[in-house]
């Protein structure tokens, strides 16, 4: 708040970068999603499937 007791607003450039930051974290996640997925997906055969080891 400043002197006045009204909040300051934040600058503008902080709204116009937003989407540009949604569309680059979108971008990023989707082929570390499909890398999970899609093996999911087609492979089928329990044997074809890793699996991980306890001890």
């Amino acid at each position: 708040m400043n002197e006045a007791g009204a909040r300051q607003r934040p600058p503008l450039s902080a709204f116009r970068s937003r989407p540009a930051l949604v569309i680059v974290a979108i971008q990023n996640a989707v082929p570390i999603w499909n890398d999970f997925f899609f093996p999911l997906v087609l492979i089928t055969s329990d044997n074809l499937k890793t699996h991980c080891r306890k001890g």
